[in-house]
């Protein structure tokens, strides 16, 4: 179940999703695959938005499974500070 609809949901899918874009891709601040998959969680858990599966399968496969936690674990840390009231 998302934690937002309608308006506050659209603008925290683009701003969750504009930081994974820049963790992936190193734009004005350094490459950071498991931030990357960790915010891409995060916009999925907070809205209820499916992840891009062709860019979840190839971010996914370069992390390892504790890489993978820390991603999870990361995107709890995110959903809690930005997401909840």
């Amino acid at each position: 179940t998302p934690l937002y609809s309608s308006a506050a949901s659209d603008v925290y899918k683009r701003q969750l999703y504009g930081l994974s874009e820049a963790y992936d891709n190193g734009i004005i601040i350094d490459a950071d695959p498991v931030e990357a998959y960790a915010y891409r969680l995060a916009v999925s858990k907070a809205t209820g938005a499916a992840i891009d599966e062709e860019k979840h399968s190839d971010l996914v496969d370069s992390l390892t499974h504790k890489q993978i936690k820390a991603a999870n674990d990361r995107s709890e840390e995110i959903i809690n500070k930005c997401c909840i009231n």
